[in-house]
């Protein structure tokens, strides 16, 4: 980004009032602990403590969280950070970093020109941008990049451009969108002589209506078990020389709000660290909710490094996967949901991804690691992109709308997953409020009963949160100091990420109804449909307990509480056979032996 140009045209000459980083440090101050550079992305891994004199509950969680460079609201403390790596970092990263921090002198002076304003620009006693546009992304070129407007109604100073405006005549009555809610409220209460009457609940959940279709048919199925050579080598070898075994290191694509991690410690799997791949920031902070330890809203630490936020999207994490690999590497599991693909073609484009990424990290753990094992993976793909796949030597399973391709054998019976699929108790039909039907097909009505119970309940305080921060000029207090810094990655989204309506059912706060845009911007949802919305949209723990268990053997176990523990099943009415390993007809009777001794390891007790 390049503003000096603007800058010479539009600072003031007059005294003016800045809003600075040391303005923000007020209420928390970030620690860089590292940092993250590919190609010319680049993120920080920041650590929040209370800033000078603070000691308030909320400033004391250390919440550590990667953050893009764009987003970063703190770019001189990232430069001096950045030149101090770069006294001693590898000859070959200096000038990367260097560069990073060339561009953190101009970031400082562009946040310094947009955050600075004329004498005459009022502030009042709410000297501050609203949290909806604080931080401004609009093109330097625009008219109004540099005009601010106070909302009467919403009680705070907002940027006009941010909120679509293009000249200084359509914003001189500018009225923000909680101020517009602000402004129905009162006509409302004056109709009604002074009492909000209800018309109903405007953030009313989800409709659901059960599913004919409940009884699976027995041709929905389809498996085909793959030579996977590898898996059986490394088998042997882990259970000939148990030391061999050792924690693992995951990858999780798509990982939406943690199904994968929660199966691994159902099964015990231990892993050392879980990189998890997303881009959806709700998704994030439900998963870190659940399952990071350094995210402050646990009171255990699983053991788990979780790293969230490096890595967006599947290209994102193919592109740095040789830095991916030798920094946290090897890589032993490959973990992919399905993708939030529209048409065919990116479908397959996903799929054909996911394997070639399969490929470089296998081929990255051999030069780095001299790893010849590995990874195994575990793809959930859709059934209408098989025939554009090479899965010559690959096992893979067809299980109703859902293709699973993995590159080690499913050690299952058509029956065993008959009797997954036709376990769940719950089967419906729900439609979301853009009037589109959202029909989440089986095995993952799964999720709703065994996925974070809690989902929905998190999803709605954050919602209370973010509203908190939006209407936090009718308190007279900042935005700074109702939030937590861990959710300020939610001022990238911008006014078009927020969408608030009023709620005639409700009074005082909960009258404002927030709703986020999902990350394809198709419509914005409230929190009981958002929470719906990432449930649909992940896969089922229960058939991930299932494909994911022959890894159980290769690496080490650990017990991660009861929460976590595989409900007890009923014996008369197993909700799934156990999993089963059938030795092979060509097999050795050496080979045989060591089947049974997988088969007796997975069996129940």
């Amino acid at each position: 980004m390049n503003c000096s140009r603007h800058m010479k045209r539009s600072l003031p000459q007059m005294p003016c009032i800045l809003f600075s980083e040391k303005d923000l440090m007020s209420q928390c101050q970030p620690e860089i602990l590292d940092h993250h550079l590919s190609g010319t992305e680049g993120k920080l891994l920041v650590r929040w403590v209370p800033g000078k004199g603070k000691s308030t509950q909320q400033n004391t969680v250390q919440c550590t969280s990667w953050v893009s460079h764009e987003d970063f609201l703190f770019p001189a403390l990232a430069r001096k950070y950045l030149l101090g790596k770069a006294k001693s970092a590898p000859p070959d990263q200096v000038d990367g970093l260097k560069l990073w921090a060339d561009d953190c002198v101009e970031r400082e002076r562009c946040l310094n020109c947009l955050n600075t304003f004329h004498n005459d620009e009022a502030f009042g006693s709410n000297q501050e941008i609203d949290f909806c546009c604080f931080l401004c992304k609009c093109p330097w070129d625009h008219p109004l990049k540099r005009t601010i407007r106070n909302c009467e109604l919403g009680c705070k100073f907002h940027r006009p451009c941010c909120h679509g405006y293009r000249n200084e005549e359509d914003c001189e009555s500018f009225v923000s969108p909680v101020g517009k809610v602000q402004e129905e409220l009162l006509e409302s209460m004056e109709k009604d002589g002074g009492e909000l009457k209800g018309d109903g609940d405007a953030g009313a959940t989800c409709n659901a209506e059960q599913d004919e279709d409940a009884g699976i048919a027995s041709q929905d199925i389809e498996i085909v078990d793959g030579e996977c050579e590898m898996y059986r080598r490394c088998l042997e070898n882990r259970f000939s020389m148990p030391r061999r075994r050792r924690d693992a290191v995951v990858v999780c694509i798509n990982s939406g709000v943690g199904a994968a991690a929660k199966s691994l410690k159902r099964l015990g799997l231990k892993a050392s660290r879980i990189i998890h791949v997303g881009a959806d920031r709700v998704a994030k902070h439900v998963l870190r909710s659940n399952h990071d330890f350094a995210y402050g809203e646990l009171g255990s630490d699983d053991g788990i490094d979780h790293i969230v936020g490096l890595f967006d999207t599947l290209t994102d994490i193919a592109e740095g996967a040789e830095g991916l690999v030798q920094k946290y590497g090897p890589i032993d599991v490959i973990i992919g949901a399905p993708p939030r693909a529209k048409t065919k073609e990116e479908r397959a484009q996903y799929a054909n991804g996911c394997l070639d990424f399969a490929k470089d990290v296998a081929r990255l753990n051999k030069q780095h690691h001299r790893l010849d094992d590995g990874p195994f993976f575990l793809l959930e793909l859709s059934p209408d992109v098989k025939d554009h796949l090479p899965l010559d030597g690959l096992s893979s399973c067809v299980l109703g709308s859902s293709l699973f391709v993995c590159n080690y054998p499913i050690f299952l019976e058509r029956a065993s997953l008959l009797s997954i699929r036709g376990s769940s108790g719950l089967s419906s039909n729900h439609v979301l409020d853009s009037g589109t039907p959202f029909n989440p097909a089986l095995p993952r009505h799964q999720l709703f009963l065994l996925l974070f119970e809690s989902a929905t309940v998190l999803v709605r305080d954050l919602f209370v949160s973010l509203r908190k921060a939006l209407c936090v000029g009718f308190s007279g207090d900042s935005w700074q100091t109702v939030i937590h810094p861990k959710l300020w990655n939610f001022l990238s989204m911008g006014p078009n990420g927020y969408d608030v309506q009023l709620n005639r059912a409700e009074f005082g706060p909960e009258a404002f109804s927030l709703r986020l845009q999902t990350p394809d911007n198709s419509y914005p949802l409230d929190a009981e449909k958002y929470a719906s919305h990432l449930l649909g949209q992940s896969s089922s723990v229960t058939i991930l307990d299932v494909l994911l268990a022959p890894l159980q053997n290769l690496f080490n176990t650990n017990d991660y509480g009861p929460r976590y523990h595989v409900a007890t099943r009923d014996k008369k009415k197993p909700v799934a056979s156990p999993v089963k390993v059938e030795p092979k007809e060509e097999m050795t009777d050496d080979e045989a032996d060591l089947f049974d001794k997988v088969e007796r390891s997975l069996a129940p007790p």
